[in-house]
């Protein structure tokens, strides 16, 4: 029985990598002439031309639940008639109609928002650390922002040798203390443009625990009800499974007050969702990782 089931659930997946295949080859207006219209703008280059453009789906199914992402291989002429390869990843709002729904207009404004970051916010971050002498990267770099399309093209961090980590191990404290630098300078960085303009952030005051939109609160508390039953089972541990049932009643207004702000608070922009699958880690000839990138920006709020 344990082997019908096995060999029925590689079947499906097997099914939904096809249909994931097939199906979203990427939007039509994704062509040769769009991407070297977009590429002349970036490298402030006219003469530049697109050969050859390749899209197919970014990642794997059920990766990305906040957006729709894609993988654009280019071939790339310059003035010097040099052939090279460009690659890219392509950002757009989901495919999924709840996901919109929970993630659009009048809730989180996800990827309008993460626009934003990369074309306004982002710079002024890259200015800062410039003044002392930091030039690591803490995010991908931004090709560029299309409204008309709310498309976001960044550049792919894959070609330079970063990875995601294994998000069913977790992190260790060599990767641990890397995002926690990143981190810090994102958060410094932003310190310092508040200090400039109080109001740089004012747009982005609404996390995943918010009392401004409860789009997710069914989630979270559908959730809560798994983990109050599954805690329960455990030998030993029945104890925590009551403390949650009465947190249960108080969690949402527990989690508001963590980014409620006060007028002499300290305040940072933070990323409110910054797990394995948001960071990307490159690896030395040990396999111990050396860098680390930020590479969304979701949720994000002051």
């Amino acid at each position: 029985m344990s082997q019908v089931r096995i060999d029925s659930e590689s079947n499906l997946q097997s099914e939904m990598k096809e249909f994931y295949l097939t199906q979203f080859r990427g939007p039509e207006w994704l062509s040769i002439t769009y991407l070297e219209n977009v590429l002349q703008k970036f490298l402030n280059n006219p003469k530049l031309k697109v050969k050859n453009l390749t899209v197919k789906p970014f990642g794997s199914v059920g990766d990305a639940y906040a957006s729709s992402m894609y993988s654009i291989d280019a071939l790339i002429k310059t003035d010097d008639e040099t052939l090279r390869k460009g690659h890219y990843i392509l950002k757009m709002m989901p495919l999924s109609e709840l996901a919109c729904a929970k993630l659009g207009k009048d809730n989180y404004n996800v990827h309008e928002k993460e626009m934003d970051i990369f074309q306004k916010i982002f710079p002024e971050f890259k200015a800062v650390l410039r003044t002392i002498e930091e030039d690591k990267n803490i995010f991908p770099k931004a090709i560029a922002v299309d409204r008309i399309r709310d498309a976001l093209i960044l550049e792919n961090l894959s070609v330079k040798g970063f990875v995601m980590a294994d998000r069913t191990y977790g992190l260790d404290m060599k990767h641990l203390k890397l995002a926690l630098e990143k981190l810090a300078r994102f958060h410094a960085a932003s310190m310092y443009c508040m200090d400039k303009n109080p109001q740089i952030f004012k747009n982005y005051d609404i996390g995943m625990f918010s009392r401004k939109t409860s789009a997710f609160h069914d989630f979270f508390s559908s959730n809560m009800d798994v983990l109050i039953e599954e805690v329960s089972t455990w030998e030993g541990y029945e104890m925590y499974s009551e403390k949650l049932n009465k947190l249960k009643n108080f969690m949402y207004e527990k989690a508001f007050r963590c980014s409620d702000n006060d007028p002499n608070d300290l305040k940072v922009l933070v990323h409110s969702d910054l797990w394995t699958n948001n960071l990307m880690f490159k690896y030395d000839k040990h396999k111990s990782p050396v860098d680390a990138i930020i590479v969304s920006s979701h949720y994000i709020h002051a």
